[in-house]
């Protein structure tokens, strides 16, 4: 996806096609493992504390705060490699891309536009302060309420990646 700094920041307008538009979100990105929200990110997805913390040091890690608890959160890349947990593998991105993964949002809060404000507000942050003028993530098909998110974005799919398994032997495939 395409991302520019002038690009909302989570700003959407409040109308009745919007079911969150009623809810207001901070959004902010967590620099360092002393972090008071570090503790709230690791309790909403169940990550482990020790990956989050070393997460930090080579991502971005944006998320949406309600009432003073993180509700959702998203992390993208820094360098021009990332690990892809589902491929096992390293992968590498051009300078001016980011990765994106590891969206997650607090179960009722779900449907209510959380991950596309957030998304947008991590996107926009990242094109102005850092460069990146793209996106790529990767998004298991069968994952319907990110496909639908990623879609509210203006998200388009522009390959598959996987990979086929026979005992010890994987073949990795890249298509588009």
């Amino acid at each position: 996806m395409p991302i520019e700094s002038a690009a909302s920041a989570g700003h959407w307008g409040s109308d009745d096609c919007d079911p969150g538009s009623d809810f207001d979100f901070e959004m902010r990105e967590i620099t360092h493992p002393a972090d008071p929200d570090l503790d709230s990110l690791v309790a909403l997805d169940g990550m482990r504390k020790s990956f989050a913390v070393e997460s930090i040091g080579n991502n971005h890690c944006y998320v949406a705060k309600r009432e003073g608890r993180v509700v959702a959160a998203t992390w993208s890349s820094r360098g021009t490699t990332c690990h892809v947990k589902e491929l096992g593998r390293e992968v590498g991105i051009p300078a001016h891309e980011t990765y994106g993964w590891g969206t997650y949002c607090a179960p009722e809060f779900r449907g209510l536009n959380v991950v596309p404000r957030l998304v947008s507000h991590a996107n926009s942050e990242l094109a102005r302060n850092h460069g990146k003028t793209a996106c790529v993530g990767i998004v298991v098909t069968s994952n319907s309420r990110m496909l639908r998110a990623m879609g509210k974005l203006g998200c388009r799919k522009v390959g598959r990646i996987g990979y086929l398994q026979v005992g010890t032997f994987r073949l990795h495939y890249l298509i588009g």
